[in-house]
Protein backbone atom coordinates (compact mmCIF):
# COMPACT_ATOMS: atom_id res chain seq x y z
CA UNK A 1 0.00 0.00 0.00
CA UNK A 2 1.37 3.24 -0.78
CA UNK A 3 1.82 6.04 2.29
CA UNK A 4 2.70 9.44 2.02
CA UNK A 5 6.39 10.45 3.77
CA UNK A 6 6.72 13.75 5.98
CA UNK A 7 9.50 13.22 7.06
CA UNK A 8 12.56 13.53 4.58
CA UNK A 9 16.03 13.88 6.69
CA UNK A 10 17.24 14.87 9.89
CA UNK A 11 20.77 16.35 10.39
CA UNK A 12 22.49 17.65 13.57
CA UNK A 13 20.75 21.15 14.10
CA UNK A 14 18.44 20.61 11.66
CA UNK A 15 15.32 18.92 10.90
CA UNK A 16 14.14 18.71 7.56
CA UNK A 17 10.04 18.17 7.66
CA UNK A 18 7.36 18.40 4.96
CA UNK A 19 3.90 18.30 4.52
CA UNK A 20 3.59 15.84 1.75
CA UNK A 21 0.24 15.79 0.02
CA UNK A 22 -1.48 12.58 0.03
CA UNK A 23 -2.19 11.04 -3.18
CA UNK A 24 -3.25 7.95 -5.04
CA UNK A 25 -2.05 6.12 -7.31
CA UNK A 26 1.19 5.87 -9.25
CA UNK A 27 1.65 5.16 -12.62
CA UNK A 28 5.01 7.11 -13.99
CA UNK A 29 6.00 6.28 -17.20
CA UNK A 30 2.61 5.00 -18.34
CA UNK A 31 1.05 8.20 -19.35
CA UNK A 32 -0.81 9.21 -16.25
CA UNK A 33 0.78 10.36 -12.93
CA UNK A 34 -0.32 9.94 -9.84
CA UNK A 35 -3.27 12.28 -10.03
CA UNK A 36 -3.61 11.79 -13.73
CA UNK A 37 -2.59 14.97 -14.65
CA UNK A 38 -0.23 13.58 -17.38
CA UNK A 39 -3.49 11.95 -19.52
CA UNK A 40 -5.20 14.93 -18.72
CA UNK A 41 -2.99 16.83 -20.25
CA UNK A 42 -2.63 14.54 -23.28
CA UNK A 43 -6.00 14.68 -23.22
CA UNK A 44 -6.74 18.23 -22.79
CA UNK A 45 -6.20 19.25 -26.42
CA UNK A 46 -8.86 17.57 -28.60
CA UNK A 47 -7.55 15.63 -31.83
CA UNK A 48 -6.49 18.10 -34.85
CA UNK A 49 -9.28 19.25 -36.85
CA UNK A 50 -8.10 17.77 -40.31
CA UNK A 51 -7.96 20.99 -42.57
CA UNK A 52 -5.25 20.34 -45.02
CA UNK A 53 -5.29 17.92 -48.03
CA UNK A 54 -2.21 15.29 -48.75
CA UNK A 55 -0.94 17.93 -50.32
CA UNK A 56 -0.86 19.49 -47.45
CA UNK A 57 -2.50 22.65 -48.38
CA UNK A 58 -4.61 24.37 -45.77
CA UNK A 59 -7.65 26.54 -47.12
CA UNK A 60 -6.84 30.06 -46.37
CA UNK A 61 -3.34 28.96 -44.63
CA UNK A 62 -0.80 28.48 -47.53
CA UNK A 63 0.93 25.54 -47.59
CA UNK A 64 2.08 23.36 -44.50
CA UNK A 65 5.99 23.11 -44.36
CA UNK A 66 8.56 22.12 -42.04
CA UNK A 67 9.65 23.80 -38.95
CA UNK A 68 13.15 25.15 -39.23
CA UNK A 69 15.68 22.49 -37.65
CA UNK A 70 17.49 25.65 -35.54
CA UNK A 71 15.55 28.90 -33.82
CA UNK A 72 18.25 30.92 -35.74
CA UNK A 73 20.95 31.31 -33.57
CA UNK A 74 24.53 31.98 -35.13
CA UNK A 75 26.36 30.01 -32.24
CA UNK A 76 24.09 27.47 -31.68
CA UNK A 77 22.38 27.03 -35.41
CA UNK A 78 20.81 23.76 -34.51
CA UNK A 79 19.55 24.84 -30.90
CA UNK A 80 15.89 25.02 -30.34
CA UNK A 81 13.47 24.58 -33.15
CA UNK A 82 11.22 26.72 -35.53
CA UNK A 83 7.39 26.72 -36.18
CA UNK A 84 6.10 26.95 -32.66
CA UNK A 85 6.42 28.45 -29.49
CA UNK A 86 6.52 25.37 -26.32
CA UNK A 87 4.05 26.55 -23.74
CA UNK A 88 4.86 23.38 -20.93
CA UNK A 89 6.77 20.25 -20.42
CA UNK A 90 5.09 17.54 -17.94
CA UNK A 91 8.82 15.18 -17.69
CA UNK A 92 7.61 11.61 -16.42
CA UNK A 93 10.58 9.72 -16.10
CA UNK A 94 12.12 7.17 -14.17
CA UNK A 95 15.99 6.81 -12.74
CA UNK A 96 18.36 3.48 -10.98
CA UNK A 97 21.80 4.71 -10.38
CA UNK A 98 22.24 0.96 -10.30
CA UNK A 99 22.09 0.97 -14.10
CA UNK A 100 22.23 4.43 -15.23
CA UNK A 101 19.05 4.18 -17.38
CA UNK A 102 16.46 6.75 -17.39
CA UNK A 103 12.88 5.95 -19.35
CA UNK A 104 11.17 8.49 -19.93
CA UNK A 105 7.79 10.60 -21.04
CA UNK A 106 7.86 13.57 -22.15
CA UNK A 107 4.15 15.69 -22.52
CA UNK A 108 4.93 18.69 -24.20
CA UNK A 109 2.54 21.08 -25.02
CA UNK A 110 3.00 23.90 -28.03
CA UNK A 111 1.65 26.80 -30.11
CA UNK A 112 2.37 26.56 -33.82
CA UNK A 113 3.62 29.65 -35.48
CA UNK A 114 3.59 28.37 -39.14
CA UNK A 115 1.67 25.89 -40.81
CA UNK A 116 3.57 23.23 -39.40
CA UNK A 117 3.86 20.04 -42.10
CA UNK A 118 7.06 18.57 -39.95
CA UNK A 119 8.43 20.26 -36.63
CA UNK A 120 11.48 18.96 -34.79
CA UNK A 121 12.75 18.66 -31.10
CA UNK A 122 16.11 18.45 -29.67
CA UNK A 123 17.09 14.82 -28.42
CA UNK A 124 20.61 13.67 -27.49
CA UNK A 125 21.81 10.08 -27.48
CA UNK A 126 18.22 8.34 -25.85
CA UNK A 127 16.51 6.06 -27.80
CA UNK A 128 12.98 7.07 -28.96
CA UNK A 129 10.04 4.28 -29.00
CA UNK A 130 6.83 6.49 -29.83
CA UNK A 131 5.46 9.84 -30.38
CA UNK A 132 1.98 11.11 -30.70
CA UNK A 133 0.82 14.45 -31.47
CA UNK A 134 -2.65 15.35 -30.28
CA UNK A 135 -3.03 11.52 -29.05
CA UNK A 136 -2.40 10.29 -32.88
CA UNK A 137 0.91 8.12 -33.60
CA UNK A 138 3.20 10.56 -35.48
CA UNK A 139 6.05 9.05 -37.64
CA UNK A 140 9.63 10.40 -36.81
CA UNK A 141 13.01 10.37 -37.63
CA UNK A 142 16.53 11.01 -36.12
CA UNK A 143 18.94 13.64 -37.92
CA UNK A 144 22.02 13.69 -35.45
CA UNK A 145 20.31 16.10 -32.54
CA UNK A 146 16.85 16.38 -34.08
CA UNK A 147 14.43 14.60 -33.80
CA UNK A 148 11.98 15.38 -36.67
CA UNK A 149 8.10 14.06 -36.14
CA UNK A 150 5.64 14.41 -39.04
CA UNK A 151 1.82 14.56 -37.45
CA UNK A 152 -0.50 12.82 -38.70
CA UNK A 153 -2.60 15.94 -40.35
CA UNK A 154 -0.66 19.04 -40.75
CA UNK A 155 -1.33 21.75 -37.61
CA UNK A 156 -2.16 24.90 -38.41
CA UNK A 157 -0.43 28.57 -37.76
CA UNK A 158 -1.89 29.84 -33.92
CA UNK A 159 -2.74 26.38 -32.44
CA UNK A 160 -2.15 24.57 -30.06
CA UNK A 161 -0.89 21.14 -29.91
CA UNK A 162 0.56 18.23 -27.63
CA UNK A 163 3.22 16.18 -28.46
CA UNK A 164 4.03 12.51 -26.33
CA UNK A 165 7.01 11.25 -26.74
CA UNK A 166 8.72 8.04 -25.38
CA UNK A 167 12.04 7.73 -24.80
CA UNK A 168 15.13 6.14 -22.74
CA UNK A 169 18.57 5.28 -22.59
CA UNK A 170 21.67 5.98 -20.22
CA UNK A 171 22.07 9.47 -20.64
CA UNK A 172 25.57 10.63 -21.73
CA UNK A 173 28.16 13.09 -19.83
CA UNK A 174 29.46 15.91 -22.30
CA UNK A 175 33.58 15.47 -21.80
CA UNK A 176 35.64 17.46 -23.41
CA UNK A 177 33.57 20.10 -25.23
CA UNK A 178 35.43 23.85 -25.84
CA UNK A 179 32.19 25.34 -24.79
CA UNK A 180 32.89 24.25 -21.14
CA UNK A 181 36.91 24.33 -21.74
CA UNK A 182 36.74 20.81 -21.59
CA UNK A 183 35.17 20.23 -18.47
CA UNK A 184 32.06 17.71 -17.93
CA UNK A 185 28.85 19.07 -17.76
CA UNK A 186 25.39 17.92 -18.79
CA UNK A 187 23.74 14.70 -16.65
CA UNK A 188 26.78 13.47 -14.79
CA UNK A 189 26.02 10.36 -12.87
CA UNK A 190 27.06 10.88 -8.89
CA UNK A 191 27.60 7.98 -6.37
CA UNK A 192 23.72 7.88 -5.22
CA UNK A 193 22.16 9.55 -8.11
CA UNK A 194 22.73 12.04 -11.22
CA UNK A 195 23.22 15.64 -11.12
CA UNK A 196 21.97 17.94 -13.88
CA UNK A 197 23.83 21.11 -15.22
CA UNK A 198 22.75 21.77 -18.77
CA UNK A 199 23.99 25.16 -19.56
CA UNK A 200 24.06 26.11 -22.32
CA UNK A 201 23.11 23.20 -24.66
CA UNK A 202 22.51 20.37 -23.29
CA UNK A 203 19.13 19.61 -21.28
CA UNK A 204 18.81 17.65 -24.63
CA UNK A 205 21.15 15.11 -23.17
CA UNK A 206 18.05 13.52 -20.97
CA UNK A 207 14.57 15.00 -22.53
CA UNK A 208 13.35 16.02 -25.60
CA UNK A 209 13.35 19.63 -25.78
CA UNK A 210 13.80 23.23 -27.82
CA UNK A 211 16.94 23.84 -26.39
CA UNK A 212 17.00 27.78 -26.59
CA UNK A 213 16.72 30.10 -24.35
CA UNK A 214 14.77 31.98 -26.33
CA UNK A 215 11.90 29.02 -26.05
CA UNK A 216 10.91 29.53 -22.21
CA UNK A 217 7.86 27.51 -21.00
CA UNK A 218 6.79 26.23 -17.52
CA UNK A 219 7.75 22.48 -16.06
CA UNK A 220 6.08 19.34 -14.21
CA UNK A 221 8.53 16.72 -12.83
CA UNK A 222 7.86 13.77 -12.07
CA UNK A 223 10.55 11.84 -11.31
CA UNK A 224 10.51 7.86 -9.65
CA UNK A 225 13.39 6.57 -8.33
CA UNK A 226 14.53 4.02 -5.92
CA UNK A 227 12.97 3.64 -2.40
CA UNK A 228 15.23 5.83 -0.17
CA UNK A 229 16.24 8.53 -2.79
CA UNK A 230 15.06 12.23 -3.21
CA UNK A 231 14.88 14.35 -5.71
CA UNK A 232 15.31 17.98 -5.94
CA UNK A 233 14.40 19.95 -9.14
CA UNK A 234 12.83 23.34 -9.61
CA UNK A 235 10.34 25.14 -8.10
CA UNK A 236 7.87 23.17 -5.65
CA UNK A 237 7.28 20.91 -4.12
CA UNK A 238 3.25 19.15 -4.85
CA UNK A 239 4.28 15.92 -3.43
CA UNK A 240 6.18 12.52 -2.27
CA UNK A 241 4.64 9.29 -2.22
CA UNK A 242 6.63 5.62 -1.53
CA UNK A 243 5.20 2.58 -2.85
CA UNK A 244 6.78 -0.82 -2.81
CA UNK A 245 10.52 0.02 -3.34
CA UNK A 246 10.02 2.88 -5.51
CA UNK A 247 9.44 6.66 -4.20
CA UNK A 248 7.73 8.89 -6.76
CA UNK A 249 8.57 12.90 -6.35
CA UNK A 250 6.39 15.60 -7.86
CA UNK A 251 7.67 18.97 -8.43
CA UNK A 252 6.03 22.45 -10.42
CA UNK A 253 7.68 25.39 -11.71
CA UNK A 254 4.88 27.93 -12.54
CA UNK A 255 7.39 30.52 -14.03
CA UNK A 256 8.47 30.36 -17.22
CA UNK A 257 12.25 28.62 -17.81
CA UNK A 258 14.96 28.48 -20.47
CA UNK A 259 15.91 24.89 -20.76
CA UNK A 260 19.78 25.00 -19.67
CA UNK A 261 17.93 25.94 -16.25
CA UNK A 262 16.22 23.14 -15.93
CA UNK A 263 17.66 20.62 -12.87
CA UNK A 264 16.17 17.51 -11.58
CA UNK A 265 18.63 16.21 -9.48
CA UNK A 266 18.80 12.50 -7.63
CA UNK A 267 20.22 10.92 -4.50
CA UNK A 268 20.35 11.11 -0.88
CA UNK A 269 19.65 14.63 0.31
CA UNK A 270 19.80 16.69 4.06
CA UNK A 271 16.73 19.56 3.16
CA UNK A 272 16.06 22.51 5.34
CA UNK A 273 12.81 24.46 4.15
CA UNK A 274 11.57 27.44 5.75
CA UNK A 275 11.75 31.45 4.95
CA UNK A 276 14.27 34.22 4.59
CA UNK A 277 13.91 36.52 7.01
CA UNK A 278 13.22 38.68 4.27
CA UNK A 279 10.02 36.37 4.04
CA UNK A 280 10.86 34.61 0.76
CA UNK A 281 9.95 30.80 0.89
CA UNK A 282 13.35 28.52 0.65
CA UNK A 283 14.19 25.23 0.22
CA UNK A 284 17.90 24.07 0.57
CA UNK A 285 19.07 20.56 0.22
CA UNK A 286 22.55 19.07 0.34
CA UNK A 287 24.36 15.30 -0.03
CA UNK A 288 25.07 14.19 3.62
CA UNK A 289 28.99 13.65 2.74
CA UNK A 290 29.45 17.74 2.08
CA UNK A 291 31.71 18.87 5.02
CA UNK A 292 31.51 21.37 7.22
CA UNK A 293 32.14 24.66 6.55
CA UNK A 294 34.45 27.38 8.00
CA UNK A 295 34.15 31.04 7.40
CA UNK A 296 35.84 34.16 8.72
CA UNK A 297 33.76 36.86 8.51
CA UNK A 298 34.53 40.19 10.18
CA UNK A 299 37.10 38.75 12.19
CA UNK A 300 35.51 36.33 13.34
CA UNK A 301 35.67 32.40 12.10
CA UNK A 302 32.10 30.15 12.34
CA UNK A 303 31.58 26.66 11.43
CA UNK A 304 28.67 25.22 10.76
CA UNK A 305 26.83 22.11 8.81
CA UNK A 306 26.95 22.40 4.90
CA UNK A 307 23.00 22.38 4.81
CA UNK A 308 23.14 25.52 7.60
CA UNK A 309 26.04 27.06 5.47
CA UNK A 310 23.84 27.00 2.11
CA UNK A 311 20.97 28.19 3.66
CA UNK A 312 22.10 31.27 5.52
CA UNK A 313 24.00 32.49 2.88
CA UNK A 314 21.54 32.09 0.09
CA UNK A 315 19.05 33.75 2.28
CA UNK A 316 20.88 36.45 2.69
CA UNK A 317 22.41 37.01 -0.70
CA UNK A 318 18.35 36.73 -1.79
CA UNK A 319 17.44 39.23 0.42
CA UNK A 320 19.93 41.39 -0.45
CA UNK A 321 19.08 40.87 -4.27
CA UNK A 322 15.40 41.88 -3.33
CA UNK A 323 16.49 45.25 -1.88
CA UNK A 324 18.93 46.01 -4.80
CA UNK A 325 17.03 45.06 -7.78
CA UNK A 326 13.34 44.42 -6.35
CA UNK A 327 10.81 41.31 -5.72
CA UNK A 328 12.20 38.25 -5.87
CA UNK A 329 10.39 36.82 -9.12
CA UNK A 330 9.87 32.98 -8.17
CA UNK A 331 8.04 31.29 -5.81
CA UNK A 332 10.98 30.08 -4.02
CA UNK A 333 14.69 30.03 -3.73
CA UNK A 334 17.31 27.59 -2.27
CA UNK A 335 20.49 25.99 -2.98
CA UNK A 336 21.19 22.05 -4.59
CA UNK A 337 24.67 21.25 -3.19
CA UNK A 338 25.44 18.02 -4.57
CA UNK A 339 29.46 15.62 -4.15
CA UNK A 340 29.21 15.55 -7.80
CA UNK A 341 32.68 13.70 -9.49
CA UNK A 342 33.37 12.38 -12.80
CA UNK A 343 36.17 9.21 -12.78
CA UNK A 344 36.63 10.30 -9.69
CA UNK A 345 37.74 13.89 -10.07
CA UNK A 346 35.54 16.66 -8.02
CA UNK A 347 34.20 18.97 -10.35
CA UNK A 348 34.03 22.68 -10.07
CA UNK A 349 30.30 23.24 -11.15
CA UNK A 350 28.15 26.47 -9.93
CA UNK A 351 24.79 27.21 -12.00
CA UNK A 352 21.87 29.58 -11.88
CA UNK A 353 19.13 26.87 -12.70
CA UNK A 354 15.94 28.42 -11.56
CA UNK A 355 15.06 29.18 -8.18
CA UNK A 356 17.49 26.79 -6.55
CA UNK A 357 21.01 26.89 -8.02
CA UNK A 358 23.35 23.87 -8.26
CA UNK A 359 26.85 23.53 -6.87
CA UNK A 360 28.82 20.49 -7.30
CA UNK A 361 30.09 20.78 -3.99
CA UNK A 362 30.85 23.43 -1.17
CA UNK A 363 31.07 27.03 -2.50
CA UNK A 364 32.32 29.87 -1.23
CA UNK A 365 29.47 32.77 -0.26
CA UNK A 366 30.55 34.77 -2.97
CA UNK A 367 29.86 32.11 -5.64
CA UNK A 368 26.14 31.68 -3.66
CA UNK A 369 25.31 35.02 -3.89
CA UNK A 370 26.91 35.36 -7.67
CA UNK A 371 24.25 32.57 -8.87
CA UNK A 372 21.33 34.00 -6.64
CA UNK A 373 22.19 37.42 -8.55
CA UNK A 374 20.77 35.43 -11.98
CA UNK A 375 17.76 35.03 -10.44
CA UNK A 376 16.37 38.62 -10.87
CA UNK A 377 15.11 39.28 -14.61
Amino acid sequence: MARSRALLATAAGAVAVFAAVPAARANIGTGAGSDGLVAREAAATPAARVTSTKGDKGGGHGRFEPGAPGIGDPYFPLEGNGGYDTQHYDLSFSYDPASDRLEGLAVITAKATQDLSRFDLDLQQLDVSSVTVDRHPASFARDGQELQITPKHGIKHGRTFVTAVRYGGVPQTIVGSPIVFGSPYGFLHTDDGAFMGDEPNVASTWFPVSDHPQDKSTYTFRVTVPKGLGVVANGQLMYQQDTRGSSLWVWNEPDPMASYLVTADIGRWLVKQGRTPGGIPEYVAVDPVLPDVTVVRDGTSKTQSALDFFYDYSAEAVDLWSQTFGPYPFVNVGAIADNATYNGTPLGFSLETQTKPVYSAVRSPNTIAHELSHQFR
